[in-house]
């Protein structure tokens, strides 16, 4: 009687502990394209595009209109496009003087991951960057 009960129990949990696991990696693959959508390419444009068809669909927006909209959203995800690159040595000299106060508080080796993981995150932005123009 005890093992039957042992094992109902133990393949119970194997159900629930399959669950967590097919659940988490449905979540991760979900996540991990969604990402993927907005790190190909030209960021702002996808952005743009996503305004777009949203307003088009909430709003029922005529073709008349569209072409308004679409105006307007061109004009105002291209000022963005340039405030971004006006404020990009600031955000750069940010990021700098942070990193040079965190390692004050690091290690030798540390540091030096440190130094590796802002080297992959300006290469990131330099692909970004150059997919943007």
């Amino acid at each position: 009687m005890k093992t039957n009960k042992l094992k109902l129990y133990l393949g119970l949990l194997l159900v629930f502990l399959l669950g967590a696991v097919s659940g988490s990696l449905g979540t991760k693959m979900y996540f991990d394209q969604k990402k993927g959508q907005f790190s190909k390419g030209d960021h702002l444009t996808k952005r743009k595009e996503a305004w777009m068809e949203k307003l088009k669909s909430e709003l029922s927006l005529s073709q008349p209109q569209q072409v308004e909209i679409q105006k307007i959203l061109d004009k105002s995800f291209g000022e963005m496009r340039l405030l971004r690159e006006r404020n990009r040595p600031e955000m750069e000299k940010i990021i700098e003087d942070s990193i040079a106060l965190m390692k004050e508080n690091l290690d030798d080796g540390q540091k030096v991951k440190l130094d590796e993981m802002h080297r992959k995150f300006v290469e990131k932005r330099k692909q970004r960057h150059k997919q943007d123009n």
